[in-house]
């Protein structure tokens, strides 16, 4: 199809450009920013940055003629600060096309969440939190969550002939078939 990129077409390399200007800092990029070109134009970039600090930071993508999510995912992180921490950059000159690109890129609050996973908690205390909530609500109670609770008092209480506040309960809510395939 006349107009469309394939992959043996020439990619033109990106190239990144660091510029003082009286109201701050410029990083002009231009040519394509897509697979094949983004880690080197990332490297660049960093490079750049890393030799003059900045306060202010302008990214001039109006010189980019390509882009696919690799070269979005480079704009992304300048726009949130991610290679320059504590200054995010201001991005001008970007192309219909790759905002419509840069806008499917996950907000920051969705990466944070990402990164910062629960903390994890011990099969103990998911039972005991389970076993509370069902007994301030019974209604809660399910298979599962008694299978959960009933199976490590099983054995004690097939050992001890003594029956658990627990397994009453769960006699009290759940059908006998339950209980008896739980406890076998």
């Amino acid at each position: 199809m006349p107009g469309e990129f394939t992959a043996n077409d020439a990619v033109t390399p990106a190239h990144a450009e660091l510029r003082r200007e009286p109201d701050g800092t410029v990083l002009a990029l231009s040519g394509a920013l897509v697979l094949e070109t983004a880690s080197a134009a990332r490297r660049q970039v960093e490079d750049l940055l890393r030799t003059t600090p900045v306060a202010l930071l302008r990214v001039d993508a109006s010189g980019v003629d390509r882009g696919d999510m690799s070269g979005m995912s480079l704009l992304y992180e300048l726009a949130e600060g991610r290679l320059t921490p504590g200054t995010r950059a201001e991005l001008t000159g970007l192309k219909l096309e790759f905002r419509t690109l840069l806008a499917e890129l996950p907000s920051p609050e969705a990466i944070e969440r990402l990164e910062t996973p629960p903390a994890r908690r011990s099969i103990w205390e998911q039972v005991g939190a389970e076993t509370v909530s069902v007994l301030r609500d019974p209604s809660r109670a399910t298979p599962r969550l008694t299978v959960m609770a009933a199976s490590p008092l099983c054995r004690l209480e097939r050992e001890t002939g003594v029956e658990s506040a627990t397994s009453t309960l769960a006699r009290k809510v759940l059908p006998l078939g339950t209980l008896r395939d739980a406890w076998g």
